[in-house]
């Protein structure tokens, strides 16, 4: 088995678009705040395509489990972005699929928004390079990312729900930035 990673269409952001329920599903920000509903969909899928065509500066990619039949198993958006005056890469979604978790679909597109950040973006589109990419990070992406040498910048948000509470820990990686062995 291999996993491919490619530029998104507008068609794939519509088969895609349900990976997103499937990977946050668990988390409690998600059911409460974006429930598996067909409206919530509708509006996911409404805002995916709006950023897709009509923000410039927004990357989407796909990850694929290829084996011997195709299968969709991860989505990702980046967009170019500034925060105070540090331009960066906000890596603003990497969702992969439950069923493919452990094969190196979130490790390759996050591989990808590193390499957008450090490197001339290969997809004809230019774009910064040599500048860090930041991140927002679930309880279960952490892990992977400081891994890939991010690092928490600031406090962890904390949400508190009925008697449940959600995480989301911030984090950057620098250019270079090193990588756990």
């Amino acid at each position: 088995m291999s996993v491919i990673v490619e530029p998104c269409t507008e068609a794939d952001i519509l088969a895609l678009a349900p990976i997103y329920f499937a990977a946050f599903e668990e988390t409690i920000i998600s059911r409460k705040c974006f429930p598996h509903t067909p409206i919530v969909e509708k509006w996911w899928i409404d805002l995916l395509l709006h950023e897709f065509k009509h923000q410039p500066t927004a990357r989407f990619i796909k990850a694929s489990l290829v084996d011997g039949e195709d299968k969709k198993m991860g989505l990702a958006k980046a967009h170019e972005s500034v925060c105070g005056d540090r331009q960066h890469w906000y890596l603003e979604l990497i969702a992969t699929h439950p069923d493919a978790r452990g094969k190196g679909a979130a490790r390759q597109m996050l591989q990808w928004g590193i390499n957008l950040a450090e490197e001339e973006p290969r997809d004809g589109h230019g774009g910064l390079k040599g500048v860090p990419c930041f991140l927002e990070a679930s309880p279960n992406g952490r892990k992977v990312f400081e891994r890939e040498g991010f690092r928490q910048i600031g406090e962890t948000f904390k949400l508190e729900f009925d008697e449940e509470v959600y995480e989301e820990t911030f984090m950057m990686r620098d250019v270079g930035g090193p990588r756990a062995s």
